[in-house]
C-alpha cells in the first residue's frame, strides 16, 4: 500500500482540476438478436471516466537486492457507484437534520 492513500488525494485533485484528460471507460456487451440480424450486436456503455498515472516503485530490504518496477495506477470515477454511495449518506444526513430540528424545537418550547 505504501504512500498510495496520500497520493490518491492529489491524483483526484488533478482530475478535478483538469490537469489530465479523462477518458471514457467502456463495457462492451455482445449478444445475438436473431430478429434483426443473424450477426452479433455489440453495445458499448460508458461505465466510468478516468486517467492513468505511471510511477516508479522501489522496495528496499537489507536482506534482498533492490527491487524496483514501473507501476500503472488507474484513477477511475464511476457516476453510478458515486450515486449509490451518496444515497445512504443523504438519507442519514436528512434523518440527523430532522433529529436536530426536533431537539431545537423542543428547547424553544421550554
Amino acid at each position: 500500500m505504501g504512500k498510495t492513500p496520500e497520493l490518491l488525494a492529489g491524483w483526484i485533485d488533478d482530475a478535478v482540476m483538469g490537469k489530465f484528460p479523462l477518458v471514457d471507460i467502456k463495457r462492451t456487451s455482445v449478444h445475438h438478436n436473431s430478429e434483426t440480424s443473424p450477426d452479433l450486436d455489440c453495445l458499448e456503455t460508458t461505465i466510468a471516466t478516468g486517467y492513468e498515472v505511471c510511477r516508479h516503485v522501489e522496495v528496499v530490504d537489507e536482506q534482498l537486492p533492490l527491487l524496483c518496477w514501473p507501476e500503472r495506477v488507474l484513477i477511475v470515477h464511476s457516476s453510478t457507484l458515486a450515486k449509490q454511495q451518496f444515497h445512504p449518506i443523504r438519507e442519514a444526513t436528512s434523518q440527523r437534520t430532522a433529529e436536530v430540528d426536533g431537539v431545537n424545537s423542543t428547547k424553544r418550547s421550554w
